[in-house]
């Protein structure tokens, strides 16, 4: 994906919204794993602006995005394009000439998920219905 050619306004640019919007749209198309400019995706993942362009995972990025997604080669594209968040893309194409290629490929590999994605930031014990003074993580007592 890219901008428009010669961009002058947010609204001809790829925006982190717009970045956001892809990568749901292809999980909810039935991708198993997504990936944008090398930046694997989790459910941990930071699509965020900061200054001119969009960061992912804090990590900023430039156009153009390489969107990877490991799915079903044979209904994924199809899929995804015939998704809200595929008609708005192309709507937002025909209206001020954001770019895009959609290619398959039989042989893919996105990066693993960096520990920094995988850190835990809050945890808490919960109860266990009916197992007073019990909590989930904790061992029984014997």
């Amino acid at each position: 994906m890219d901008d428009a050619e010669n961009a002058a306004s947010d609204s001809e640019r790829i925006l982190d919204t717009d970045l956001r919007n892809i990568a749901n749209g292809l999980w909810e198309a039935g991708a198993e794993a997504v990936a944008i400019n090398n930046q694997r995706l989790t459910s941990l993942s930071a699509i965020r602006v900061a200054g001119k362009y969009p960061t992912v995972n804090y990590v900023t990025l430039t156009p153009p995005y390489i969107i990877t997604a490991i799915g079903d080669p044979a209904s994924l594209g199809a899929r995804f394009l015939d998704s809200q968040t595929g008609q708005e893309f192309l709507a937002a194409r025909d209206a001020v000439g954001l770019r895009y290629q959609l290619r398959n490929v039989d042989r893919l590999e996105l990066p693993a998920v960096g520990a920094d994605n995988l850190v835990l930031r809050h945890a808490e014990n919960v109860p266990v219905p009916g197992r007073p003074g019990k909590s989930q993580g904790k061992e029984d007592d014997k």
